[in-house]
């Protein structure tokens, strides 16, 4: 698991805060206490009391609490019926609609939030829907709150009502275990904190004892130093004119997938790319042919998004486009993004693929030629499989009958047969050996070296510093720098830093 013979303990009645990196082991704490997760050894204890593993009804028994980033609210139901769902008061089996009015307005005012108990919840806004969720939690009668993220998807307005719930929780005597990427609200709300990295407890000291670079030191753990996880060699320039170090494996002519398609001055440029809500704002951001652009960020920074709007998967995105110095539309779904020749590598490969299906389906899937007679596809189809080093003997076999990553050069060869420009790709070492984490980083820079541009998103810093030529910093939707990877001072460490400060609220941290 991600967790490894943790050792931690929380005041009763603190505010405490969780910090470390996206896969630090947080949410696998969480889970654990919450019941969700069960631990492959160890006990979690509650109150003096043992609590049963992967048991959710007996954390609830115990007082145990969770509020998530993904809200479990049921939108069509009112905000009083959201706040009692699964403890209504009752008397003899008929619900007290009267009780539940009182407890909802007294939670109301003390939260001092102004909420209609009969409105809908899917109508109200995230920062609303999350104070349903923490009412809930207390007319439950929790005693130990989790909260996840809770601050991210919130307007200014939003984060203020919040923290004054946090004061209200404090004085209820409430444990309050507060999970957050904002080191200004960790250090403002929280009694104490604890540091996790790589699933180990690096520490857990009174807030008013981290210095704010002691904390991002202890957060970075044994990736201070900029250490790769991978061995991948400095890769092109973006003006093409050095392709691949004489070290990098170059692919063969023979092997080269529609060579005359290919155009090494290719280039993507977007400007004031925003969504409904604020949830990205991007000024400007541009990536050439034979280069790959590192996303780098802490979780909920807009990675994700942002590559979901360049792949025509967020339709109601907006964005000025320029496709080789020409003016173009923002696609607005998948094969709008394709007749731009750009592809997306999904964080899930299942999305992706249909795993039900042979590797000669799934790369036929969305072609606009699937005849079984037509051999230039066949041909194009097996050149590509080969080119990415993907098993073609098993042409013929389901995709999910692969290892991980085997399913991921397989989708990497079906936007390589279309002869795709830009290549999206999220996470694409998730959940994947070691070898094969070596083979996917070498093959996007053998690819970035026949003219390919790739944009690249880890949530391993490690290897975002290993294999970009360039690194954007985003914190909360924003890009907070632009680092040219060349130079060699940037560790892991320095993205941190930026990527907090970002995250806290600060704008254009660093720029090169």
């Amino acid at each position: 698991m991600a967790l490894q013979s943790l050792d931690w303990h929380c005041n009763f009645g603190d505010i405490h805060g969780l910090v470390g990196q996206n896969g630090a082991g947080k949410s696998t704490l969480v889970g654990s206490i919450t019941g969700g997760l069960v631990p492959d050894a160890g006990d979690v204890w509650v109150a003096g009391e043992r609590l049963p593993l992967g048991r959710p009804s007996a954390s609830r028994r115990l007082g145990v609490a969770a509020v998530f980033q993904e809200l479990g609210v049921v939108p069509a139901l009112s905000a009083l019926e959201n706040v009692f769902l699964g403890h209504m008061p009752n008397r003899t089996s008929i619900v007290n609609r009267r009780e539940m009015l009182r407890r909802f307005t007294d939670l109301a005012d003390r939260f001092e939030v102004s909420i209609d108990p009969d409105d809908p919840v899917g109508g109200l806004p995230v920062g609303k829907q999350q104070v349903i969720e923490i009412m809930r939690c207390v007319s439950s009668g929790a005693a130990i709150l989790l909260l996840d993220e809770p601050t991210a998807a919130l307007s200014e307005a939003e984060r203020a009502s919040f923290h004054r719930i946090m004061v209200e929780l404090r004085a209820q005597k409430l444990t309050v275990l507060f999970i957050s990427h904002n080191l200004d609200e960790v250090e403002e709300l929280c009694d104490e904190v604890t540091v996790l990295a790589e699933g180990r407890l690096v520490g857990t000291q009174p807030t008013a004892s981290w210095s704010r670079e002691e904390l991002i030191a202890a957060i970075a753990g044994s990736a201070a130093q900029g250490t790769l996880a991978v061995d991948v060699q400095p890769g092109p320039t973006p003006d093409g004119a050095n392709y691949a170090s004489p070290t990098t494996p170059r692919p063969s002519s023979d092997e080269n997938i529609d060579a005359p398609r290919r155009n090494p001055n290719w280039s993507l440029t977007v400007r004031g790319l925003s969504l409904p809500g604020g949830t990205l704002c991007l000024e400007e951001m541009t990536v050439h042919a034979g280069e790959i652009v590192g996303l780098a960020g802490l979780m909920g920074s807009g990675r994700t998004r942002l590559l979901r709007c360049l792949a025509g998967l967020e339709p109601s995105a907006v964005a000025d486009v320029q496709v080789n110095g020409a003016d173009a539309a923002l696609p607005k779904t998948p094969h709008q993004a394709l007749r731009l020749q750009i592809a997306l590598l999904p964080e899930d490969r299942k999305n992706g693929l249909v795993l039900g299906r042979s590797i000669r389906d799934n790369m036929r899937l969305g072609a606009q030629s699937t005849s079984k007679d037509d051999l230039g596809a066949g041909v194009t189809m097996r050149q590509a499989l080969e080119r990415v080093g993907a098993p073609v003997a098993r042409i013929s076999e389901p995709v999910g009958t692969l290892s991980g990553g085997n399913q991921q050069k397989v989708l990497m060869a079906k936007w390589l047969a279309r002869g795709v420009k830009l290549l999206l790709v999220d996470e694409p070492t998730r959940g994947i050996d070691i070898g094969a984490k070596t083979q996917i980083m070498t093959l996007l820079r053998q690819l970035t070296g026949e003219g390919l541009a790739v944009v690249f998103v880890s949530s391993e810093l490690e290897e975002v510093l290993a294999i970009a030529d360039r690194i954007v910093v985003m914190a909360a939707g924003r890009s907070v720098a632009d680092l040219e990877r060349s130079d060699p001072r940037w560790t892991v460490h320095d993205i941190l830093r930026i990527a907090f400060e970002g995250n806290s609220g600060g704008k254009d941290v660093f720029s090169t």
